[in-house]
């Protein structure tokens, strides 16, 4: 069976994936901390082969790019504006060589009864030596914002587990403000 999208998740997720290359992050910056926010998932009795499939045509625009890792897998990266991905640089030090990248991903894992679909977002900041930094934000209008897009495509919200689903050799930090909205 062939799941139908809401109309009103396609917003969402093409709202999200669009603020990306527009958002400016701000704010304090805590120490390096949980990589559990920006993490959030739900269940979906049916298999959310719609949700992904949005996700995908939402990932249009010049600058981003849409990449595949693998099965039920959907990430959609954005380059910031310069002014942005400079301030980026700075900050936590990274490299000129690879740009910053604004982030969102879906993944899809089959359960017993359905399926568990996990989204992230979050700023991968290459670095000049080492592992990419992931600057994560912790803002309740994002954590919202893509609680209801789920919601909308027909999943129940599940608790986070601690430590989400970090990519392996990142150092995380969180950004506690979102500006520009």
């Amino acid at each position: 069976m062939t799941a139908i999208i809401r109309p009103s998740a396609l917003l969402c997720i093409a709202l999200l994936l669009g603020a990306c290359g527009t958002n400016r992050p701000g704010g304090n910056v805590a120490a390096p901390t949980s990589p559990d926010q920006g993490v959030q998932q739900a269940f979906f009795a049916e298999p959310p082969d719609a949700l992904l499939l949005a996700a995908a045509e939402a990932c249009v625009e010049p600058g981003q790019f849409l990449l595949r890792p693998g099965p039920g897998r959907v990430t959609c990266e954005s380059l910031p504006m310069p002014e942005i991905a400079a301030a980026l640089i700075l900050r936590y030090e990274g490299t000129v060589s690879e740009l910053p990248r604004y982030v969102i991903s879906f993944a899809v894992d089959p359960l017993p009864e359905g399926y568990l679909v996990t989204t992230e977002n979050f700023i991968r900041v290459p670095q000049r030596q080492g592992p990419a930094l992931l600057v994560r934000l912790q803002d309740p209008l994002i954590t919202q914002a893509f609680g209801n897009m789920l919601t909308a495509a027909g999943g129940t919200l599940m608790p986070t587990p601690k430590g989400g689903r970090p990519e392996g050799g990142f150092t995380h930090v969180m950004i506690e403000s979102w500006s520009g909205r």
